[in-house]
């Protein structure tokens, strides 16, 4: 997984996947 430094939501970590655990996080 990808880390761009912290919890930024760059083009590059917008690969689906990894859309939703970050999406999943953020609710909890």
């Amino acid at each position: 997984m990808i880390q761009d430094g912290g919890c930024n939501r760059s083009p590059r970590l917008v690969q689906g996947g990894e859309v939703v655990e970050a999406v999943l996080r953020l609710q909890g």
